[in-house]
């Protein structure tokens, strides 16, 4: 079979050369629509969104003429996907004429090349990600109490156990997640909740223009488990109980121009069905044809068409979380589109200690906007396994979803007051680096009880509600720590400089609910700088940044 398609995308070729183009529309005249009634384009959930947050219906809301698609059709085009922001359809036609013939409809106003698809298939992994070893042998656990297994330092990291702890876990929540393919969501035990409880809305493939997801490719899988997967003792996801749409935006096959589209397609479609949350684990750089290829200059988020959609999407009332990347490591070196979109949350990947993880991409974007905006656990993430159980893995598309889902439970606390940019700019000002941010980490790692203090004007308490005092910061030749541990365990505190190199280690027992106060002394051959310390026990790890001087 494979040889099959492969014989009849080569016959193709060699018979003529089908492109890609976006033909631009001049109105929506005769579309049979009004903005005086969005209930016939728009579902109540997208109007009540518009509304909650004082966000007006307007033009790019209405749908696109449909005689417009039909004779553009008519002349020879096959139809791929339809904007109604850019009141604009992406076309795939292979006569050159056929164009031209498009070009004399009155109500065409340009027709531009998107690209030709270069290569069929691709040779290496274009996310650049890494799994560990998948745990086998998992027995559900029964019991009242969560039970993250190795989940816990990753949602602990952001103290968002306080949010579980008090019922937020996002319910009533609609997140979005474009990925490639969705392998396994419909037969591993870690999404047993969603289908049991109808938490998947949708499906839909924006590339082969079907409902089919459970199929081709399974990082959408993985994606969508550090978001709702619940395996009690292995892995519980930052939001367990929100509601997913899932949505194949990407073609792994090969990288072209016409997946932005795609991914411009579902974000309308997600709008206008009345999403809050987008999580995009995808980013665009370089293309299979370097001449289609973007440059860092390109991301300012308006030169792209893929990251002003995502900046309308944020203007309609949606919250767009996508991962910075996986070049920082690399040649690249910086965030991809629609990372770069100014209204973009975007995410960088750290470690459970906090540190930064090398291949995260770095901004800022090309004009100077601070990027990423805040960081979560990428490096060493606990996922569903693809043979059951749980594996960990390395890529920003991990540290999105996990900021993504623990967003959808803070925003939850104050769904019906709270506008997008309201929950965006308390997940920044609650991160550990707020007052000094970076373009390696952005504002930091979040402290979403934190958030939701500054976000209600409340306290949330928890049984995981410890205060520390670290200090002085910054220090010299010591640093003194006073807490109340929640159990008698042997605590480890560890100091790491900028790139994750364990600089001192201290080890300390500790007994439940004994004020400690003691002081630990650096080595004076550890030189002036940036350190994170890492207090970490069996149940709890915090982690603080200090400066040495």
């Amino acid at each position: 079979m494979k040889l099959t398609l492969l014989l009849f995308f080569l016959s193709i070729a060699i018979s003529y050369s089908q492109t890609y183009h976006l033909v631009k529309f001049s109105d929506k005249n005769g579309n049979g629509y009004d903005i005086s009634n969005p209930s016939a384009f728009l579902t109540q959930r997208a109007i009540d969104r518009r509304n909650r947050q004082g966000i007006a219906i307007d033009n790019k809301d209405l749908p696109i003429t449909q005689d417009y698609i039909n004779q553009v059709r008519a002349k020879g085009a096959t139809i791929l996907n339809r904007s109604r922001w850019y009141n604009s359809v992406t076309v795939l036609v292979n006569d050159s004429a056929v164009l031209d013939s498009i070009a004399t409809l009155s109500f065409v106003s340009g027709i531009g090349d998107i690209e030709k698809r270069k290569s069929l298939f691709e040779t290496e992994d274009k996310w650049g990600e890494t799994f560990s070893k998948s745990t086998s042998n998992i027995t559900l656990k029964s019991t009242s109490a969560l039970n993250y297994g190795g989940s816990f330092d990753q949602i602990n990291i952001m103290n968002g156990i306080p949010l579980h702890e008090a019922g937020y876990m996002g319910q009533g929540i609609e997140i979005a997640v474009f990925d490639a393919g969705f392998t396994g969501v419909d037969q591993l035990t870690a999404f047993d909740s969603l289908f049991a409880n109808n938490q998947i809305l949708e499906t839909y493939d924006f590339v082969n223009d079907d409902t089919t997801v459970y199929e081709l490719n399974g990082h959408g899988m993985m994606v969508l488990s550090v978001m709702g997967g619940y395996l009690e003792g292995e892995l519980i996801g930052t939001a367990p109980k929100a509601n997913y749409r899932l949505y194949i935006t990407e073609d792994v096959s090969a990288e072209y121009l016409v997946e932005e589209d795609n991914w411009i397609a579902a974000a309308e479609r997600a709008d206008s069905l009345g999403v809050d949350i987008i999580n995009s684990s995808l980013g665009y750089t370089e293309m299979d044809n370097p001449n289609e290829s973007h440059e860092y200059a390109d991301m300012t988020g308006d030169v792209l068409r893929i990251s002003q959609a995502a900046d309308i999407a944020s203007a309609k009332g949606i919250l767009v979380v996508n991962s910075a990347g996986n070049s920082g490591s690399g040649s690249w070196y910086y965030i991809g589109a629609p990372a770069d979109g100014d209204s973009v949350m975007t995410i960088g990947a750290v470690n459970t200690s906090g540190i930064i993880a090398d291949f995260s991409s770095r901004g800022p974007s090309a004009d100077g906007d601070l990027k990423p905006n805040v960081s979560g656990v990428g490096e060493g993430a606990t996922l569903a396994s693809a043979s059951g159980g749980v594996w960990t893995g390395n890529g920003t598309s991990f540290s999105s979803p996990i900021i993504a889902g623990m967003t959808a439970c803070l925003w939850q606390c104050l769904y019906d007051e709270a506008t997008n940019m309201d929950i965006k700019q308390a997940v920044e000002e609650s991160a550990h680096m707020y007052n000094n941010p970076d373009n390696n980490y952005g504002y930091g790692i979040p402290n979403y009880q934190l958030a939701h203090n500054l976000l209600t004007g409340t306290s949330l308490s928890s049984d995981y509600d410890i205060q520390y005092e670290v200090g002085p910061n910054p220090f010299t030749n010591s640093l003194q720590f006073v807490f109340t541990p929640l159990n008698s365990e042997k605590i480890t505190i560890n100091m790491y400089d900028v790139a994750g190199k364990l600089m001192t280690q201290f080890e300390k027992q500790v007994k439940e609910f004994e004020t400690v106060k003691f002081k630990m002394e650096v080595p004076e051959t550890i030189s002036n700088g940036v350190y994170f310390i890492q207090i970490k026990g069996t149940y709890s790890s915090k982690v603080f940044r200090v400066v040495k001087q």
